[in-house]
């Protein structure tokens, strides 16, 4: 890919799609998604925060999850402006 913080950033968003995907098949279900927010956290999410989380993600409503679908509810989550001008490597 080029940049090693490229490459880190990729594989941290890889991990993170794959910790949602507790059967492994690939595509998180709302089973897996719940599942997985409630486990991973200290404390127990809300229900209806889960399945909010859930439902910002499963785009096209089939009930599961793609790692397309992840990565834009993701960039809606934290905000990524697609108008702003990336900086060149070494600027």
């Amino acid at each position: 890919m080029g940049s090693p913080e490229l490459e880190a950033t990729f594989d941290t968003l890889v991990e993170a799609f794959l910790f949602l995907d507790k059967n492994g098949d690939g595509k998180p279900s709302k089973k897996d998604v719940l599942k997985a927010l409630n486990e991973a956290s200290w404390e127990k999410s809300p229900a209806h925060i889960t399945k909010f989380r859930f439902r910002e993600m499963n785009w096209d409503r089939n009930g599961k999850v793609s790692f397309r679908e992840f990565l834009f509810a993701l960039i809606n989550w934290v905000g990524i402006d697609t108008d702003e001008e990336i900086p060149a490597m070494g600027s």
